[in-house]
């Protein structure tokens, strides 16, 4: 069985690296107080740091039943306040860091005993002090060089507290339980070398999870795998790409209705308004130099199709478009605003390309000779994956989606994550 944070960093990964539409914004709950002394140990370079109240609970979460961390016996400090992060040193390294209340030499004694355990485990470990002397502290890695780093972090009174955008990201992830925050520009690091490879190449997932925001937040109110809520570190000055989803509304999907039965995976982005949308874009790219580079390929594709990509989607009525894949292969969906010409034929696409220029590399298909009508939705890519896609069974779950305001969908048979009005959820199934 994977880990919570194998699950967690393969489901953020696949939200941050392919999604164009999320909504960034934080959810309810109980905001972490930015002054723990169990964060002021974590290094300052860390790329993913979990804060929760309580030890044993958030260990059996981080950790799978094989984890040194979990044959440790903390004794009276099972339901202390913990962090635990990870810093990369050639691979991740884990780093747990204590609550030991109040400092004193009944608190090195119990200490000195959960010290004494971790070196029989294989463990490194060390009993700290802050400067102030009102907390003490136990650091505990599988490398001693992590436990020397924290502790240095704390004589000098520096701390992931210090980098860049951590405190604003954590002052706006709330959860009752606890919290875990990734850095998105250290996406090389932490991101699964085979996540998803038969979608996306790795290199492309890894620079839109380094442009896309600089950290990602799950909140969980309770200590179980099943729901948190996400958000994302805003940037009104549109130099991450969340800066996109962040000035834009959601619409209604209606995904589930044509989605096949035996699907593999989902990205749904329903569209409130299309020029909206196309105006947050283009100004992500202007700040990012690359509004001229997207304008000349709009222009190439006018001169060779006869028609520019917005008017394409405006001669259809763009309302939601979707990557599909599944046994079969990939589709695109678009569902119009109204019913589509030539139902159910085969044609060849006037104009293969559209759906990346105007929504990113996400909705883009080695693929899109073709297109296939039906009702109001137009499906594209090969003739052997719309043949497929036009046999197959549709329909699954409609609970399963938000009905209104969707921000956008994430889906495989396993889990979910959606943003429903100004709620992100990652629901996990199986």
């Amino acid at each position: 069985m994977r880990s919570f944070s194998e699950i967690f960093r393969d489901t953020a990964a696949t939200l941050l690296l392919m999604l164009t539409a999320v909504f960034a914004t934080s959810c309810g709950g109980s905001q972490v107080d930015g002054d723990s002394a169990v964060l002021r140990a974590v290094p300052s370079r860390a790329v993913a740091v979990a804060h929760f109240g309580r030890l044993d609970k958030a260990l059996e979460m981080l950790t799978d039943s094989t984890s040194l961390f979990r044959q440790l016996d903390y004794g009276p400090y099972h339901d202390s306040e913990m962090s635990f992060s990870y810093v990369y040193s050639a691979s991740l390294v884990p780093v747990l860091v204590i609550d030991a209340g109040h400092a004193g030499r009944d608190t090195s004694s119990q200490a000195l005993k959960v010290l004494d355990n971790a070196q029989d485990c294989g463990l490194s470990a060390a009993y700290a002090q802050e400067s102030n002397k009102k907390r003490a502290l136990l650091i505990i890695s599988t490398l001693r060089a992590a436990v020397n780093e924290s502790l240095v972090h704390i004589s000098e009174n520096s701390s992931i507290l210090d980098a860049p955008g951590f405190t604003q990201a954590l002052g706006s992830a709330e959860g009752k339980a606890g919290i875990l925050l990734l850095r998105g520009s250290a996406a090389h690091r932490w991101m699964p070398k085979g996540l998803l490879a038969d979608i996306f190449p790795r290199s492309s997932m890894v620079r839109f999870a380094e442009s896309y925001s600089e950290w990602i937040s799950a909140g969980f109110d309770e200590y179980g795998l099943s729901h948190a809520s996400l958000g994302f570190l805003q940037d009104p000055a549109f130099g991450h790409f969340c800066a996109v989803p962040q000035s834009v509304e959601g619409g209604k999907s209606k995904l589930h209705t044509v989605l096949p039965e035996d699907y593999l995976f989902a990205l749904d982005l329903p569209l409130q308004d299309l020029d909206a949308y196309q105006k947050a874009y283009h100004h992500y790219l202007d700040v990012k130099a690359g509004l001229s580079v997207n304008k000349i390929r709009c222009k190439q594709m006018e001169s060779r199709c006869g028609v520019s990509p917005i008017a394409w989607a405006k001669g259809i009525g763009l309302k939601e478009i979707a990557l599909i894949a599944f046994p079969g292969g990939k589709v695109l969906a678009l569902r119009g605003a109204r019913k589509q010409a030539r139902q159910g034929e085969i044609q060849q696409n006037s104009c293969p390309g559209a759906s990346a220029l105007l929504f990113g590399a996400a909705f883009a298909l080695e693929d899109e000779s073709g297109i296939l009508s039906s009702g109001h939705w137009l499906f594209i890519g090969s003739e052997d994956a719309l043949e497929a896609f036009s046999a197959a069974a549709k329909g699954v779950r409609a609970e399963s989606f938000p009905d209104k305001e969707c921000k956008f969908a994430v889906c495989t048979p396993g889990w979910q994550i959606a943003a429903d009005g100004d709620k992100i959820g990652l629901n996990i199934w199986n």
